[in-house]
C-alpha cells in the first residue's frame, strides 16, 4: 500500500474513531438527562384549574394540558401480549362445543382433556380428541346457571398449557312481553357496570386512546345515524380513600366507617342485607357478579359468604382456581396481566356478560356488577391499555350488538401510589376517577329529559352516592325522583343524593337564579373535595419551620407506631429524626368554606426502610394558644408489598415496616437549615445518580485515550512508511 493510501485510511480511521466518541458523548449525556427528574405539574393554583377546566368545559377529550400531565409518568411499555401457543382449544359459545387445537407449545403429541368440575376439590378430567359438546340439560335444582370449563394439554405428566371458558346456560323464566317506554328502567332490559379499579379520567385519556376516539367518532354521528351515546361524567370525584371508601357509598349509600376494613382474602366478614343488587331482585331482576380477582369485593377475594344465593350470574377470576392473591398459572407477565389461553382475561369477562345477557334475552332482566383489577398496578400505569380491549369489545358487545342495555364504565379512585401518585398533580388526580354512561338511542329518543339531564349533569360535581340514587330511581322509572327521593335518601348517608336523570342544577328559591351543586351536596368532605374554589399553594421553607409541621409530623408517627404496639417484636418503631429532611413533598389549601381553616397534605419519608406516610391534616388558628390540629389521613404512599408478608392481621396495611433486615440507625439529627429550596415547575429537582455519572465519565475517558491511541498509532505508521518509500528510492511497492 502507498503511503497516500494509507494516510488516506488513517484519516478515515480517525473519522471513525471521533464519530464512535461522539456516540459515546451523546449516550452518556442521554443517560444522564433520562436521570434527572423531569419537571412536575405540581399540586398548585398552575395545575388544579387545568383538572377543573377539564372537568367543566363542553368539548373536552383533546384537552393537551391533561396529556402534558403525564408526562412525568412512564409512558408506553411493550405491552405483554397473550401468547398465541397458549390457544389450545377453539371454543364454541353458542353451540358450547371444545375443539382441540394443536400449537407450537401443545403438538400433536400431546393429549387435550377438560373437566367441568373447576371449583370443585376433586376433578373428574375427560380424553378431548375431537369436537366435544360440554352442554347438560338444565336442572334448575342442582345446575347453576354458569358453566366453568378448564381445558388443558399434557405432554407426558407435564401440563404445558392451561385455560378456563366461562359461559351461561339458557334462561327458564316466561317470556318478557314487549318492551314499552313505561316499563321499569324505561324499557331497558339489563343494566351492566364494568368497574375499573383505579383508573382515572386522565389515566384512560392517556392509555385508552383507541377506545376514547371510538366514543368521540361514535358522539359526532347524527341521532339517526348512531345505536348509542356516550356520556364523559367530568365532574365525578371520589368520595373518600381506596375502594372501601367509594364501594361502600355504591352498593350500600353509606361510608366506609360504618364498618372496619382489615382485607384481605376470605369472605366479606359482614352480613348486610342492604346491597342494591337486592333491590334489583325485589324487582324480579337476575343479578350477576363477576371479578378479575376471583369474587373481590372491597378487597375480599372470596365475596359475600353467600354469594351463590346472592348472584344468578358469577364471573370467576383466576385466583378462584388457584389460591387468592398468589401467582397462577394463567399469569403471563410479571406485571400482573392475566389471560385465559390467548385471549385477555378482561375480553373474556365481557363475553360471559354477553352469554348472560343472551340467556336472559325475551325472558328476564339483567343487572351485572363488576371488578376489573388489572388497572390497579399504578406502579405502571400504561397497564390500563390492557382494559382498553375490553373496554372495546364492551362496546361492541353490549351497546352495537344489543340494544337494550345500559352501560356505566367508571373507576373507583385513581393512582395511590406510584411515580403517578408521588407527584403533586397525582394526588389530585387521584381523586378524579373516570365515569362513562352508554345508552342505546332509541331510550334517549323516548325520554328527551333523561337525554337533557344527562348531557347537562357531565358537568355537575357527583359521586358514586349519586349513582346509587340513580338505580333506585331508574328501577322506578319514569316515576320522578322528587316522589321517591325521601324513601331512597332515608337509609344513605347522603340525604342530597340526586338521580343522574334529573337535572341536579337547582334554581335558588332567594335569587330565581341556577345554583351550581357543590362538593357537600354531593357528599364529598371539604378537606377531600378539589372541585371548590378554594386555592392550593405549594408549602416553602416557612412552613417547614412552622411548628404546626412539626406537630403535625410527630402526631403521625405516634399514630402509626401505637397501631402496631402489641406487636413490637414483628413491627419495629418508626421515626424521623429530622423532619425537615424528611419532608417529601406538599401543599397547603385555604378551606374558605369554613372560614379559616387550612389543609396540609404532604409525604414524608421515615428512617426506616425510606418509607413514604401521606399525612393530611387542618390546622386552625387560636388566638393565645396552640392552633387546632385534626388528621385526616395517615396512608403508606410508597410500594409496602414486601412487609405484608408478615404483617399481624389486625395491623393496617403499610403499617408495619417488617420483615426485613435491621434498618441501619437514623444518621444523628442536624440542624435545620434556613435556606431550604422546595421544588418548583421553574426551579425543578436537579438530583444526579452519581454512579450513572461516574459511569459516563468512564467511558468517555476510556473512549478519549483510545481515539488518542489510535490517532497515535497512525501518525507513526504513517511515519515509518514514509521513511520505507525513502529507502526504496521513491519506488511504489510490487
Amino acid at each position: 500500500m502507498s503511503a497516500n493510501g494509507l494516510f488516506s485510511g488513517h484519516i478515515r480511521t480517525k473519522t471513525v474513531w471521533w464519530s464512535f466518541l461522539f456516540l459515546l458523548v451523546t449516550l452518556t449525556w442521554t443517560i444522564y438527562c433520562a436521570e434527572m427528574p423531569k419537571d412536575d405539574y405540581l399540586f398548585s393554583n398552575d395545575t388544579l384549574p387545568v383538572l377543573k377546566r377539564f372537568s367543566n368545559t363542553a368539548d373536552n377529550l383533546e384537552d393537551q394540558a391533561i396529556l402534558d400531565l403525564w408526562k412525568t409518568s412512564d409512558g408506553y411499555l411493550p405491552i405483554a401480549q397473550c401468547p398465541t401457543e397458549n390457544h389450545i382449544v377453539d371454543f364454541d359459545r353458542e353451540h358450547k362445543t371444545l375443539t382441540p387445537v394443536h400449537t407450537s407449545k401443545c403438538n400433536t403429541t400431546c393429549k387435550h382433556s377438560y373437566t367441568t368440575d373447576v371449583l370443585g376439590s376433586i376433578q373428574t378430567w375427560h380424553s378431548l380428541d375431537g369436537p366435544t359438546n360440554v352442554t347438560t340439560p338444565y336442572d334448575a335444582a342442582s345446575l347453576p346457571t354458569s358453566i366453568y370449563i378448564e381445558v388443558r394439554c399434557l405432554c407426558g405428566p407435564r401440563k404445558v398449557a392451561s385455560t378456563v371458558y366461562q359461559t351461561t346456560l339458557p334462561s327458564q323464566g316466561p317470556e318478557l312481553v314487549p318492551r314499552s317506554a313505561n316499563d321499569t328502567f324505561g324499557g331497558l332490559r339489563n343494566y351492566i357496570e364494568l368497574k375499573f379499579d383505579a383508573l382515572s379520567r386522565t389515566r384512560t385519556i392517556k392509555y385508552m386512546p383507541k377506545f376514547i376516539d371510538i366514543v368521540k367518532t361514535n358522539n359526532a354521528k347524527p341521532a339517526a345515524e348512531r345505536k348509542w351515546f356516550g356520556f364523559m361524567m367530568g365532574a365525578y370525584h371520589s368520595v373518600g380513600h381506596n375502594t372501601p371508601g367509594n364501594e361502600m357509598p355504591h352498593y350500600l349509600g353509606k361510608s366506609r366507617f360504618h364498618w372496619k376494613w382489615k382485607c384481605c382474602g376470605g369472605p366479606f366478614p359482614h352480613d348486610i342485607n342492604a346491597w342494591i343488587w337486592n333491590d334489583f331482585k325485589d324487582m324480579g331482576w337476575k343479578i350477576g357478579f363477576g371479578s378479575q380477582n376471583c369474587m373481590n369485593i372491597m378487597g375480599y377475594c372470596e365475596g359475600l359468604p353467600d354469594a351463590n344465593k346472592s348472584f344468578d350470574y358469577m364471573f370467576r377470576g383466576v385466583d378462584c382456581f388457584d389460591k387468592c392473591h398468589e401467582f397462577n398459572f394463567w399469569r403471563t407477565h410479571v406485571t400482573g396481566r392475566n389471560c385465559y389461553g390467548d385471549v385477555p382475561a378482561g375480553v373474556e369477562f365481557i363475553r360471559y356478560i354477553s352469554d348472560a345477557i343472551k340467556s336472559e334475552r325475551g325472558r328476564g332482566r339483567l343487572a351485572f356488577f363488576t371488578d376489573f383489577i388489572e388497572t390497579h398496578n399504578m406502579r405502571m400505569p400504561m397497564t390500563a391499555t390492557w382494559l382498553e380491549e375490553a373496554a372495546i369489545e364492551a362496546v361492541n358487545l353490549l351497546m352495537e350488538e344489543n340494544d337494550e342495555t345500559m352501560l356505566v364504565l367508571y373507576g373507583d379512585h385513581g393512582a395511590h401510589y406510584g411515580k403517578v401518585f408521588d407527584t403533586n398533580w397525582g394526588s389530585l388526580d387521584y381523586k378524579l376517577p373516570v365515569m362513562q354512561i352508554f345508552v342505546p338511542q332509541w331510550w334517549l329518543d323516548v325520554h328527551p329529559d333523561a337525554m337533557d339531564a344527562l348531557t347537562a349533569n357531565q358537568h355537575e360535581i357527583l359521586t358514586l352516592y349519586d349513582l346509587h340514587a340513580t338505580m333506585h330511581h331508574l328501577l322506578e322509572y319514569p316515576t320522578p325522583f322528587a316522589t321517591i327521593k325521601d324513601n331512597v335518601t332515608s337509609d344513605m348517608d347522603n340525604k342530597n343524593a340526586r338521580s343522574l336523570i334529573e337535572p341536579m342544577q337547582q334554581t335558588d328559591v332567594a335569587s330565581a337564579e341556577p345554583s351550581q351543586r357543590t362538593c357537600r351536596d354531593a357528599g364529598i368532605p371539604d378537606t377531600w373535595c378539589i372541585l371548590q374554589d378554594t386555592e392550593f399553594r405549594l408549602m416553602d421553607a416557612d412552613d417547614l419551620a412552622n411548628p404546626d409541621y412539626q406537630r403535625i409530623v410527630d402526631f403521625a408517627v405516634d399514630n402509626i407506631n401505637q397501631r402496631s404496639t402489641k406487636y413490637r417484636e414483628i413491627c419495629p418503631e418508626v421515626s424521623v429524626r429530622n423532619s425537615t429532611t424528611a419532608f417529601q413533598s406538599g401543599t397547603i389549601r385555604e378551606l374558605t368554606e369554613r372560614g379559616g381553616p387550612k389543609l396540609w397534605i404532604f409525604k414524608v419519608m421515615v428512617d426506616q426502610y425510606r418509607a413514604v406516610f401521606q399525612v393530611e391534616a387542618t390546622v386552625t388558628r387560636k388566638e393565645g394558644a396552640d392552633n387546632v390540629i385534626k388528621i385526616k389521613l395517615i396512608k403508606h404512599s410508597s410500594i409496602y408489598k414486601k412487609f405484608e408478608g408478615c404483617r399481624p392481621e389486625d395491623v393496617d396495611k403499610g403499617m408495619c415496616l417488617c420483615g426485613q433486615p435491621t434498618p441501619p440507625t437514623p444518621p444523628p439529627v442536624t440542624p435545620t437549615p434556613t435556606n431550604i429550596t422546595i421544588s418548583t415547575m421553574e426551579d425543578p429537582k436537579s438530583k444526579i445518580k452519581p454512579k450513572i455519572l461516574l459511569l459516563g465519565l468512564f467511558l468517555i475517558l476510556a473512549a478519549a485515550v483510545g481515539a488518542v491511541g489510535a490517532i497515535w498509532f497512525f501518525y507513526r505508521a504513517h511515519r515509518f512508511s514514509t521513511f520505507v518509500h525513502k529507502l526504496s528510492g521513491g519506488r511504489a511497492g510490487p
